[in-house]
């Protein structure tokens, strides 16, 4: 979060063009000002830059019931800061927009309205607000603040990790990942010359193949091999085709290409 601090006084030189580009012009109404002069001149400081974590912390006390001026006290911040913050974390919407548009721009809104649908209207709107370089997002919604659900999360870690280590050793423990390859995809547009007749008929499926892979690494750090599971008939010709890709990693041939109690 960002916000704009006192202005600072800075001297400047200044020099005074005339119309014909010559240095300090005459002028009956102005007061000259000499070639070299210094003057004052108010100079805004560069905006403070405040953590995402403490914006989450100021905006979870203005939630629980503290005011602005408490809240901004608690953290050493400005009260002017803490509502910037609370104005960035306001959830606009299009509604927001076309109420702001009919109060600000009536006229408009009116003329606008008599022959158009509000949809139409809202459409507009979105429009707009996607060529200004917004974009729409689905909001997330919780019953508890990030700070319950960290302390929720620190603490299972904590419970879980202490079961772990007391079971088994640091080599015997291990991560694992696994993450999605599409290959052999079907091209949606192919780039061809103007007027030439060359088909764009392409033979193959609708859909890409899919290959899951599992990454895994041990609590000592040491990465093991990934396994790479393909789609197919365990036992058949993909499996004897996928055994000789390579050594650096292990491959299977299931018949969904997804993990399951073999793997």
């Amino acid at each position: 979060m960002k916000c704009v601090e006192d202005g600072a006084i800075a001297p400047l030189r200044v020099w005074r063009v005339g119309k014909d580009g010559t240095q300090d012009s005459d002028s009956e109404d102005e007061e000259d000002v000499i070639v070299g002069d210094a003057v004052d001149v108010t100079v805004r400081d560069r905006r403070n830059t405040y953590p995402n974590g403490l914006k989450v912390e100021v905006l979870d006390d203005i939630n629980a019931g503290l005011n602005i001026t408490t809240a901004a006290r608690l953290h050493a911040i400005k009260s002017r800061t803490a509502v910037y913050m609370r104005r960035d974390d306001f959830p606009l919407k299009t509604s927001h927009v076309l109420v702001f548009v009919k109060e600000e721009f009536s006229d408009f809104a009116t003329a606008y309205l008599a022959k158009n649908k509000e949809e139409s209207l809202g459409r507009m709107m979105r429009w707009i607000t996607h060529q200004r370089g917004f974009s729409f997002r689905y909001p997330s919604k919780s019953i508890l603040s990030t700070q319950d659900l960290e302390a929720e999360q620190r603490k299972f870690a904590s419970e879980v990790g202490a079961k772990v280590k007391a079971t088994y050793e640091r080599a015997c423990i291990f991560n694992a990942g696994e993450t999605a390859v599409y290959y052999d995809d079907t091209p949606t547009r192919i780039i061809n010359e103007r007027g030439s007749k060359k088909g764009v008929k392409i033979k193959g499926l609708t859909r890409s193949e899919r290959a899951s892979v599992l990454l895994i690494v041990s609590a000592t750090g040491r990465k093991l091999r990934p396994v790479v599971i393909f789609k197919g008939q365990p036992g058949g010709g993909v499996e004897e085709e996928v055994q000789s890709i390579s050594n650096r990693v292990v491959t299977a041939v299931q018949k969904n290409a997804w993990m399951d109690a073999q793997v």
